[in-house]
């Protein structure tokens, strides 16, 4: 049935040349009228279905500086492999010459490639210091199979060859404390604290 219309429409402009170019021509003229009332939106937030709290987090987007910058995050293709973090900060610094030297200023203002390590420390220690209102009931079951024997060896394996390499003299600072082992350090009114 299909195939018959479109052989049935090909014999009919087959013989009706004029028609068939008058519609081509038509057909063009429509489809550069309807492109030329097309509008680009830059706002990307404006896809998302509005209600309160959408609108409220798309007026946070447009008006702070972060929905203007492009965070790219480096990691390794293969996640089977052990990390790489010598190869990984060569990459990265690499990719930021060669950004730098190729697209700034004209479209790249500003290149932020390392977190200032004051800013790191503080965050750090907000989150260590606050640790027990960031934790879950689950948490608590993972933190007491990570303090096992042979997982504290293993995380003190890759920590050490962690701290040996070139990096090494910057992650130091940024270590993770464990919380088992702040508490044994902590005051009894802050154990208390924690177990409630």
């Amino acid at each position: 049935m299909v195939g018959n219309f479109f052989l049935s429409l090909h014999r009919f402009f087959n013989n009706n040349r004029l028609v068939f170019f008058t519609a081509v021509v038509a057909a063009f003229v429509v489809a550069g009228y309807l492109a030329s009332r097309l509008q680009f939106e830059e706002d990307i937030s404006r896809m998302i279905p509005t209600d309160e709290k959408t609108n409220r987090a798309s007026f946070i987007l447009r008006n702070s500086r972060f929905s203007d910058r492009l965070v790219i995050n480096i990691s390794q293709a293969d996640t089977s492999k052990d990390a790489n973090p010598d190869r990984l900060t060569v990459y990265a610094e690499t990719l930021v010459q060669q950004l730098d030297s190729i697209y700034k200023p004209t479209y790249i203002s500003e290149i932020t490639a390392t977190v200032p390590e004051d800013l790191m420390l503080r965050v750090n220690n907000i989150f260590y210091n606050n640790l027990p209102l960031f934790l879950e009931e689950k948490d608590y079951l993972k933190i007491d199979s990570l303090i096992a024997p042979h997982k504290i060896d293993e995380a003190m394996e890759k920590n050490y060859n962690t701290l040996i390499s070139p990096a090494g003299s910057f992650l130091k600072k940024h270590f993770p404390r464990p919380a088992w082992l702040d508490l044994h350090c902590a005051e009894p009114s802050a154990v208390t604290a924690i177990q409630s």
